[in-house]
């Protein structure tokens, strides 16, 4: 009896297929008149589901994923939940939404390959812009030929900080992230691991050593990312910023690095489907469904502002540090740290010892300024006036000191000489 309800059930369901189609088509905006292809039969949407549920055995979802995924399948079409469905546009939508739901993502999608679609071709040349204070900027795009990334390179040998802008960019090859990487290190260096739904690690992907020119480790590195970063690109972002802690500056990246892959599953229906989940080595970060956080949270529109900023003055260290600076910026304010000399006596009678540190550069004034400590080594209370400067001026003042432990300091005026001060007249009041 059961049987006969279902057989019945199913000639309703299928008396109102024009309607259906109708409805469907008004739904998707689209003219219920054109159909892609013939008339999709419950025969052949089996064998997409069919397929679509093999090939996901090789997917990162685990035995029971798939399992329960197969269960819902077939028990739709059974209950002919797909009739209406019969152009193969509709059906590859639907079965698409119907996967998602059961696995809590849309990392499955059933598609109609066209011809159109064309495959990824290399990028033979990427765009390089200069901006003040000579930081590079390259709209980085990872289907990069090898040739390409060696010119880049080439052309930017004289900048002193690298920005990448990777916002929008949603693909790229593993062979470009590897020789890319291979100028940033100075060794072979692990930036992705992949592994399947075992957790077994199925490739591990590391910086290639072997690269035409020479590397620039210690180059400050910025990149720029947005909602729509995703893929390969996402993938080096990451790894950037942890196994080389270059700087972020943006949007959360889109969270979709999964390794992926399209089959056909019946004449030109494709089901795109990911093999394996990608970590970063170092923190054993998984961001699938998450995203890079920038080091810098700020709207896409104003990151390269941002960023441009922050890379001037990394420049400015990046040349302190190799010894290549003007003495401008030797003694720049961009400097963090203050480093002292060794205590001196000053000269005459009084007790007073002082120390110097390297001077600042003012850009506003174009002065030199130093910071400077002075302290009382006689007993008591004291008050004592002295003159500091070098050959370029000279600075007065008087100081009360509490007793030998009254360390005063202070930052001198503006000089034009960066030549060190000393204390050229003391006296006791």
């Amino acid at each position: 009896m059961a049987s006969i309800v279902m057989k019945v059930a199913g000639r309703q369901v299928l008396k109102q297929y024009q309607k259906t189609k109708i409805v469907l088509a008004a739904a998707l905006c689209v003219s219920p008149i054109v159909s892609h292809s013939a008339e999709f039969t419950e025969h052949q949407q089996k064998q997409v589901i069919e397929n679509t549920l093999q090939l996901l055995q090789h997917s990162i979802y685990s035995k029971e994923q798939i399992a329960q995924l197969a269960r819902v399948l077939r028990t739709n079409l059974v209950e002919f939940n797909y009739a209406g469905y019969e152009d193969k546009n509709f059906f590859s939508q639907k079965l698409s939404k119907d996967i998602a739901k059961k696995l809590g993502s849309d990392a499955v999608t059933i598609n109609i390959a066209t011809s159109s679609d064309a495959p990824n071709t290399s990028v033979n040349a990427l765009t390089v812009q200069y901006g003040q204070g000579d930081v590079a900027i390259v709209d980085l795009d990872l289907n990069a030929t090898n040739q390409a990334i060696d010119k880049m390179f080439k052309d930017i040998e004289k900048s002193d900080a690298l920005i990448f802008d990777l916002r929008g960019n949603d693909g790229g090859t593993l062979n470009a992230m590897r020789y890319l990487s291979g100028y940033l290190f100075n060794a072979k260096v692990p930036l992705a691991i992949f592994r399947n739904s075992n957790q077994e690690t199925v490739l591990t992907v590391e910086s290639d050593p072997k690269i035409a020119g020479k590397p620039r480790p210690e180059l400050p590195l910025f990149i720029l990312t947005n909602t729509t970063t995703s893929g390969v690109a996402e993938s080096f972002a990451l790894a950037m910023q942890q196994q080389r802690l270059a700087y972020v500056v943006g949007e959360n990246t889109a969270g979709e690095v999964n390794l992926k892959k399209t089959n056909t599953v019946f004449s030109d229906i494709e089901v795109s489907y990911p093999v394996s989940t990608v970590i970063e080595p170092k923190s054993q970060f998984a961001i699938e469904g998450i995203g890079i956080t920038p080091n810098l949270p700020v709207v896409s529109i104003l990151s390269l502002k941002q960023a441009h900023e922050l890379a001037k003055v990394s420049a400015v260290k990046y040349r302190v540090a190799q010894d290549r600076a003007t003495p401008e910026e030797q003694y720049s304010l961009y400097r963090e740290n203050i480093e002292y000399g060794q205590w001196q006596y000053a000269k005459g009678k009084c007790l007073v010892s002082y120390r110097v540190a390297e001077p600042r550069f003012n850009q506003s004034t174009e002065k030199y300024q130093f910071p400077y400590q002075v302290k009382f080594y006689g007993n008591g209370k004291s008050k004592v006036s002295y003159e500091l400067g070098n050959g370029s001026g000279k600075m007065n003042q008087t100081v009360h000191f509490i007793d030998r432990e009254d360390v005063k300091s202070g930052i001198s005026i503006g000089f034009s000489s960066h030549l060190p001060l000393t204390i050229k007249r003391c006296k006791t009041l």
